[in-house]
């Protein structure tokens, strides 16, 4: 029977005789008695130590004068003391506010964290290399030092800079008073020479060490000073010795052409006889309609000795010279303003390239004149 119940039943006295009042006295008697005892059984009350145990409550205010404690079967995880010391296991709140915030020392921290921690390694750690330091776990990166470099002793002797990745992949300019040292591709920089700030490097001797200048790019050529005065007349020194044998071979341009079943269908490379290449430099263009090149050049100089080295069979090629009188032959045509030549007839019957799958090769080879031939 439940407490509610047994309360319930509880009677009103009458004053109908002497016997009804003692009966009705006796059935509340043992009602409220039941119903009490069934109460201490239910709150598992101890009158020894004072306590009992409820599944839950809902309180306006509670006081506790001694110690509260949270329990996981029968095993305390969290308690605060009357001090105001907490102990627990872990601790999830949106914002936290401190003044202090003390990390003791995680000597058995695991070589993949959770994103986001931050643990204090002490000198006890597990991996050398960050010595003495607060450390933190990154999703991209693993761990990483908060304090660069391990507390100002990276037991490693070196740094590691990652490279600067992005569209541009340079650092944004630093603050007046700041500089920024980063790794990145060849051909940003914009000056060699610090005007306001510069990288300094003291060895163990003391000695200090400009960085720009022991790693700078080199300057840009000095102006010629004016010229000495002439000197005496030395005596005749003896014979020099032969010069090594001139070379034979003239340098030329050269246009790198690809065919797909006898097919021209691309430029693959231009050069001039230094190795530089032509392609989108300034004045320069290739184009190509069916079997015919277009060249435009800004050299103003008449071409001469032009030349096709076809692709035959696999690294094998047939070289001739251009020679023809018709457009659809194989020819060579340039205007006398000396701007472009046209050159025809670049088909396998005219140059000997592979008409097969491929892709074969075909390289035209020329020179230009000192002097102009339309005189």
């Amino acid at each position: 029977m439940s407490i509610e119940t047994k309360l319930k039943d509880i009677r009103r006295l009458t004053n109908s005789s002497l016997t009804a009042i003692i009966d009705v006295t006796n059935l509340n008697f043992n009602s409220l008695s039941s119903a009490n005892l069934e109460f201490l059984n239910n709150i598992q009350y101890d009158e020894t130590t004072n306590s009992f145990s409820l599944y839950s409550g809902t309180f306006e205010f509670a006081n506790i004068t001694n110690k509260l404690t949270v329990s996981l079967a029968g095993n305390p995880t969290f308690t605060i003391d009357a001090a105001g010391t907490a102990n627990g296991q872990e601790l999830l709140v949106k914002v936290a506010e401190t003044k202090r915030l003390r990390f003791t020392d995680f000597n058995d921290w695991p070589s993949t964290g959770v994103p986001g921690e931050i643990i204090y390694t002490g000198i006890q750690n597990q991996q050398a290399e960050f010595g003495e330091d607060f450390i933190g776990y990154l999703q991209t990166r693993g761990w990483v030092s908060l304090t660069q470099g391990g507390g100002g002793n990276n037991t490693n002797g070196y740094i590691t800079l990652n490279e600067l990745i992005g569209s541009p992949s340079t650092p944004p300019n630093p603050d007046p008073n700041e500089g920024i040292v980063w790794v990145g591709p060849v051909g940003l920089e914009t000056a060699y020479t610090p005007t306001s700030q510069t990288v300094y490097y003291t060895d163990e001797n003391g000695d200090i060490f400009d960085l720009t200048w022991a790693t700078g790019a080199q300057g840009p050529a000095g102006i010629q000073g004016p010229a000495g005065a002439t000197g005496p007349t030395g005596p005749t020194g003896p014979t020099g010795a032969d010069g090594a044998d001139g070379a034979s071979l003239t340098k030329s341009y050269v246009v790198k052409l690809s065919y797909t079943s006898g097919v021209l269908t691309s430029v693959v490379a231009a050069q001039d006889p230094d190795g530089t290449s032509l392609i989108g430099a300034s004045g320069w263009a290739f184009n190509i309609t069916s079997n015919q090149l277009t060249i435009t050049h800004p050299v103003a100089k008449p071409g001469m000795n032009f030349m096709t080295h076809a692709e035959n069979t696999a690294n094998t090629f047939i070289s001739k010279s251009i020679m023809g009188t018709g457009g659809a032959n194989n020819t060579i045509r340039q205007d006398s303003g000396m701007t472009n030549f046209i050159i025809s007839g670049l088909s396998y019957t005219f140059t000997g390239v592979n008409p097969g799958a491929g892709p074969f090769l075909l390289y035209i080879t020329w020179q230009f004149s000192d002097n102009s031939i339309f005189i």
